[in-house]
């Protein structure tokens, strides 16, 4: 009777079959990773947006209710709100980098005459709900996401008086 011989190892098959999976599945892994990065430099770019809306509204209330009149971000930071915010809020992905061409900067627009603004950031995620405006960055990979702010300041509605109907009310009396 003839014996089966085992051999202790792998087959080459195997080996390449393994080989395969891992692989695809580190590109899925790399993928998702890079996903991850972008959405969360988007979570970035919109807490800078809600922070320079504050420092907007702060730089309004000192300034008689208009906003600074500069089409320059980098002009917006250091002049008209270094001491309301940090003058080093910017594009996570040019800090990142250390590039200004691997993204677009933040956008600051005054409208005349200064009781309004729009600020812009461009989303990498263009999927995002936010993300309404036309295409941007580097080869149109991003959104553009503008945010309109600063309405006009509302007057303060009179306190309407009650009509005097003429006939006095007794002392200790109450109108009914």
């Amino acid at each position: 009777m003839k014996q089966k011989q085992y051999k202790n190892g792998f087959s080459l098959i195997e080996l390449l079959v393994v080989l395969g999976i891992v692989a695809v599945l580190t590109s899925l892994v790399a993928f998702n990773f890079n996903t991850a990065r972008a959405r969360a430099r988007d979570v970035t770019r919109k807490s800078d947006l809600n922070s320079l809306k504050g420092a907007l509204e702060l730089y309004r209330n000192d300034n008689n209710g208009k906003y600074p009149n500069t089409t320059s971000y980098v002009t917006l930071l250091s002049t008209y709100l270094s001491e309301y915010v940090s003058p080093d809020i910017g594009d996570p992905k040019i800090s990142q980098t250390g590039d200004a061409t691997s993204w677009e900067e933040y956008q600051y627009t005054a409208s005349s005459p200064y009781l309004g603004y729009t600020l812009t950031v461009c989303l990498e995620n263009r999927s995002d709900d936010m993300a309404t405006g036309n295409s941007c960055g580097p080869s149109n990979k991003g959104k553009f996401y503008p945010f309109e702010g600063g309405e006009p300041p509302v007057a303060p509605t009179p306190t309407p008086t009650p009509p005097d109907t003429g006939t006095p009310t007794p002392s200790g009396a109450e109108k009914i």
